[in-house]
C-alpha cells in the first residue's frame, strides 16, 4: 500500500481521536485514558499477531529500545500530549504535534548521523512563530499565555519522538521484527510507565 496513504490515514485516525482522548482526559484524567487505550491497542495488535502472523521474540537489544520507546514515548509522552489536549484543545496541539518531523529530524542527526537539510531549519523558525502566535492569541482571549499547556505539547511531542527515535533503531537493528510485534512490546513499556506514574 502507498506510504502516502497509510501516513493519511494514521493522521486522519489520530485526529479524530484526540477528540475522544480530550474528552475522557477531561472526566476521568490522562493517565486513565491513556492506559485505556494501551489495552485496546494490546489487544488489537495480539489478536493480529495470533491471526496473520508467527510470533517471534527479537534480540535482546531491540527488545529493550522497544521496552524504552514505549515508557518513553507511549507511557510519559502520550500522559503529556492528553494533558495538553485538556488544557488547550486538539487543534493546537496537534498543529503543535505537526512539527514532531523537525524533532525527529533534529535527533536522526544527532544519533543516526542523519543531515538537515536547510528546510527543516526554516521549519523550526516557523515553529517558534506559531508558538508565540498560538501563545499571543490567548493572551488576547483569556489573559494568560497559557505556557502550561504549549509546555506540555511540546515535552510530549518532544519525548513521542524520542520513543519514534528508539523504535527505528530497533527495527534496524533486527529485520526480522515485524511492526505489529514491535508494538506490542512498546504498549508493554508503556503499561510499565502507567503502573509507577498512578
Amino acid at each position: 500500500m502507498n506510504p502516502y496513504l497509510l501516513t493519511l490515514g494514521a493522521n486522519l485516525c489520530f485526529a479524530t481521536g484526540s477528540q475522544a482522548f480530550t474528552y475522557f482526559g477531561k472526566k476521568l484524567g490522562p493517565l486513565w485514558m491513556n492506559t485505556f487505550k494501551a489495552l485496546i491497542g494490546l489487544l488489537a495488535f495480539c489478536l493480529t499477531v495470533i491471526l496473520f502472523e508467527k510470533f517471534y521474540l527479537p534480540n535482546t537489544f531491540s527488545l529493550l529500545l522497544l521496552l524504552a520507546s514505549g515508557i518513553i514515548g507511549l507511557g510519559v509522552g502520550d500522559t503529556f500530549l492528553v494533558k495538553s489536549f485538556v488544557e488547550i484543545g486538539p487543534g493546537r496541539t496537534l498543529v503543535l504535534f505537526g512539527f514532531q518531523p523537525i524533532v525527529i529530524g533534529s535527533l536522526s542527526y544527532l544519533f543516526l548521523s542523519q543531515s538537515i537539510s536547510l528546510e527543516k531549519f526554516y521549519g523550526i523558525i516557523f515553529c517558534i512563530i506559531c508558538v508565540f502566535i498560538f501563545s499571543y492569541e490567548n493572551l488576547k482571549k483569556s489573559g494568560s499565555w497559557n505556557i502550561k499547556g504549549i509546555s506540555f505539547a511540546f515535552i510530549g511531542m518532544s519525548l513521542d519522538a524520542t520513543g519514534l527515535l528508539l523504535t527505528r533503531i530497533a527495527f534496524e537493528n533486527d529485520h526480522l521484527l515485524t511492526s505489529n510485534q514491535g508494538n506490542i512490546y512498546r504498549i508493554f513499556g508503556a503499561l510499565i510507565s502507567y503502573y509507577f506514574l498512578s
